[in-house]
């Protein structure tokens, strides 16, 4: 494996392990990292972020429409 592909995964797991330990500040401080793009996974950051955006979207739109669905049919 190559040196850089360790890295970026090494570092992806310690932000990772940041994150879940304290969520709003690191969303803060990955958000301004992904801004300043100065390490290796800040793509990771910003598609991640994507990511989790699109899904909370598309979760809403879901149960929306399985609400109106419920109240047509019943």
């Amino acid at each position: 494996m190559p040196d850089a592909e360790f890295e970026l995964k090494h570092e992806a797991v310690d932000e990772l392990k940041r994150l879940a330990a304290h969520p709003v500040q690191e969303v803060e401080r990955l958000e301004q990292t992904a801004l300043e793009g100065r390490t290796a996974a800040s793509i990771l950051i910003i598609v991640a972020g994507i990511f989790v955006g699109v899904s909370l979207i598309a979760a809403a739109m879901y149960g929306l429409v399985e609400f109106v669905t419920w109240l047509v049919e019943g």
